[in-house]
């Protein structure tokens, strides 16, 4: 249409020329639509945004009370579950992946998993390995102490049984902490 205009002259045909003015007039009116209804999503996304910003700032400020997200709570209860797969004459490494060995990383407190790992000598003069796992809490204080723990007992690389009432049947009483 544009080398039609052209070829006619400055304005050599109105109707064509007011056509052409129609459309380019049309044109202006759609593209500035356009900027317009930009400009408008622009600004609910600032708004958008805006809020985001907002919205971590309380999150981030409600961490400074009491409120946060304890991730030593959901080790416990995975390790209280964990121990009901357990079966006596597990190898030492089978046991161990059953219970998991990801530790608990919070703000406030790492926690391995297992807690604890000693050698012992029983009663009858042969080594234990025990493994102590997270398994209670007697008092939110950022402390855990042995009555929080639950031993696996293991002899010569197999789970030979697990919690205090064992172990105690296989090595001689040593120092308990609790509260």
């Amino acid at each position: 249409m544009h080398s039609y205009i052209k070829s006619q002259g400055k304005c050599g045909n109105f109707g064509i020329h007011h056509m052409f003015c129609y459309w380019f007039s049309h044109q202006t009116r759609v593209e500035y639509g356009l900027i317009r209804q930009a400009s408008k999503i622009n600004r609910q996304v600032e708004n958008m945004n805006n809020c985001k910003i907002i919205i971590s700032l309380v999150l981030l400020l409600s961490g400074c009370s009491n409120f946060y997200l304890d991730t030593s709570d959901l080790l416990r209860t995975q390790n209280t579950e964990n121990l009901k797969k357990l079966t006596v004459g597990l190898r030492l490494e089978v046991a161990k992946e059953l219970m998991g060995t990801e530790p608990s990383k919070s703000l406030f407190m790492w926690i391995d998993n297992p807690y604890r790992i000693e050698t012992l000598k029983g009663k009858d003069g042969k080594n234990y390995e025990v493994l102590y796992y997270y398994t209670e809490l007697k008092q939110r204080d950022d402390k855990i102490t042995d009555d929080e723990l639950t031993p696996l007992v293991f002899q010569d690389g197999k789970l030979i049984g697990w919690g205090y009432a064992y172990l105690d049947q296989k090595v001689p009483p040593r120092p308990v902490y609790t509260r």
